[in-house]
This record gives C-alpha cells, sequence and structure tokens, in this order.
C-alpha cells in the first residue's frame, strides 16, 4: 500500500475502514463477504476493470466482450448461490457509502482451485476496482483480506495474468508476487498467453 494511502487509512475494526482521500468527504468502505445479491455490481465492476486495463494494450477484444456479456450476471449470482458457504471460496468485496460495490476479489481453494494447483495452493481467480478508484489501496486491502480468510493449511497463493497488463503486473509484483511459469486463458473463442505468479501465504 501506498504511503500517500496509509496517511489516509484510519482502521476502525474488523470489516470497516475509513478511507480519507485528499480534497474528498470522508468515505465509510466496508470490506465484507459477497453475496448473490451483489452479482450485477460486481459484474459492473469486472466489466469497467477490465476495458480500462486491456483495451488499448490487447489488439483482440474478445476478453472485454465476453466480461461485458449480460448473461455474466446471472453465472456470477449462480457461483454465489453455490459457495455462499464454503470455505473453499472466498470472496470479499469493497463497499463505499457512496458508490456501493467498487472492488471484488476472488480466491479459490480444493476442488474450486484449477488443477494444476498443489493441495495446500490457493488461486487467485479474479481481483477487479472500479477504475475511479485505482491507486487508493482498494486493491491491496482486497487480496491481503482474502489472504487472511484463507484456510490454515494454504501455504502459497498463485495467479494468471495477462502480460500486456502493465498495471496488474505491477501490483502483483509489489505485493512479493514472483513470476514462475506461463500458461493460457481462453474468453470469447480466443486463447491468450497468461503469466503465472505465486507467493507464499502470510497471515
Amino acid at each position: 500500500m501506498s504511503s500517500m494511502v496509509v496517511r489516509y487509512l484510519l482502521r476502525l475494526g474488523e470489516g470497516h475502514t475509513y478511507f480519507i482521500f485528499p480534497g474528498r468527504q470522508r468515505e465509510t468502505m466496508e470490506f465484507r463477504s459477497a453475496s448473490p445479491s451483489d452479482a450485477k455490481d460486481i459484474y459492473e465492476v469486472q466489466a469497467q476493470s477490465c476495458r480500462s486495463a486491456y483495451y488499448d494494450v490487447l489488439d483482440d477484444h474478445s476478453i472485454i466482450d465476453a466480461m461485458e456479456d449480460p448473461s455474466t450476471i446471472d453465472q456470477i449470482q449462480e457461483w454465489l448461490e453455490y459457495t455462499v458457504d464454503d470455505d473453499q471460496a472466498i470472496h470479499p468485496v469493497a463497499v463505499t457509502d457512496k458508490d456501493g460495490i467498487v472492488g471484488f476479489a476472488q480466491l479459490l481453494v480444493g476442488e474450486h482451485a484449477p488443477d494444476r494447483t498443489s493441495s495446500n495452493e490457493a488461486f487467485l481467480q479474479s481481483l477487479y476496482v472500479q477504475p475511479d478508484y485505482w491507486g487508493r489501496g482498494i486493491g491491496s486491502e482486497l487480496l491481503e483480506t482474502g489472504v487472511k480468510r484463507l484456510p490454515s493449511d494454504a501455504t502459497t497463493v498463485s495467479l494468471e495474468v495477462l502480460p500486456q497488463n502493465d498495471i496488474g503486473v505491477s501490483f502483483y509484483e509489489k505485493h512479493n508476487f514472483e513470476r514462475e511459469s506461463t500458461g493460457e486463458f481462453e474468453a470469447g473463442g480466443t486463447t491468450y498467453e497468461t503469466v503465472i505468479f505465486s507467493r507464499a501465504v502470510t497471515r
């Protein structure tokens, strides 16, 4: 988390944080688990974040089109209904009193994680922050909130990111993730090369 953000961050107890931004009124920020009723808001955050991250760096926009497909809302809702009480799927959201949900993360372990992961490895499936809130420490808080909620036997967390996502790559390297290998990701009928990062779980 940047020093600027730390200066404007006051913790008020588990689950709640006040972020005080320069030149803005005080905003209440809550970090809680996602519920099925959050599906539409999560969809909007991931669609906006994906477009901002990839529109200017990818020639093929299939991944953006897939994220912006409205049918994704039903898929998100069904997944959250299926995993709402499942400790192998952790999905914290960041909620402001002004704009509602502005960030979402999802970490998977066990049967929900990709086949390539080991038994003690968690997988960061997604981490999205509404672009207007980039650079304010919300992604960092979502990541660490999710990691703290992992089962005690999870010792490693890994993720995949497109190498063209300079913002994402820089973010994960700042949070002590190291490049391990490469992989592939399919979206909208297009296959994209990815970089796989991992780090030890610290609580």
